[in-house]
């Protein structure tokens, strides 16, 4: 997939998701928002997650593009690191974002800081981060 064409189309593209694209790397989600093009002005749900070679470097493309962005799925990226996700918390618009995380440890930073931020992860991480931190399903 060519994402410097699917970006310079005039559709509007609202919600696109790119998952599991292994060979998609930071050199082209760069292109798909490349000069302000409409996808920057429409798109508000991104899936990227288990695209191992895309890093930091991206997260901060999509976050200063995509401007209408409220869902980013980053699951398994395991290029991403934690400076990515603090700047996703610190974002204008944070409160109303979903921010789909997988590394327990992402999570456990981004719900002690901001609670209102909602974190969905699979069932598996969420229940060992509530094991770590001492919580109870029922609680």
């Amino acid at each position: 997939m060519d994402l410097a064409l699917l970006g310079a189309g005039h559709l509007l593209i609202v919600q696109l998701w790119i998952r599991s694209c292994k060979s998609v790397i930071n050199k082209g989600i760069k292109s798909l928002f490349h000069a302000d093009r409409k996808i920057c002005k429409t798109l508000s749900v991104l899936d990227v997650g288990y695209m191992p070679k895309i890093s930091n470097a991206a997260i901060f493309t999509i976050t200063s593009a995509a401007k209408a962005l409220t869902d980013l799925s980053i699951g398994f990226c395991d290029e991403v690191t934690d400076a990515a996700v603090q700047m996703l918390m610190e974002r204008p618009n944070h409160i109303s974002s979903q921010l789909i995380v997988a590394k327990r440890e992402n999570l456990h930073a981004i719900c002690k800081v901001q609670p209102r931020l909602v974190c969905a992860v699979l069932v598996a991480n969420l229940g060992a981060v509530m094991a770590r931190n001492g919580t109870r399903s029922d609680d």
